[in-house]
């Protein structure tokens, strides 16, 4: 299993985008699970986001909102 955390402040960052991209591969490569833990409230961001990562498996790739 895969963790990434982001806060309100992280989700929008181009660095995010590009670490949700890698990680969603790796975790598809290698038959594992991978959760983006982000406040609730960004629920939906964190969804498009996992949306535009290429090579993500959407059987294995959620997002976990989380109330802070």
């Amino acid at each position: 299993m895969i963790f990434e955390v982001e806060t309100e402040d992280s989700i929008d960052s181009p660095v995010t985008a590009r670490e949700v991209s890698t990680f969603a591969a790796y975790a598809a490569e290698n038959g594992c699970y991978f959760y983006l833990v982000v406040p609730s409230a960004e629920e939906s961001r964190a969804q498009d986001l996992l949306q535009d990562a290429e090579k993500a498996n959407p059987r294995k790739t959620f997002v976990l909102g989380i109330d802070l």
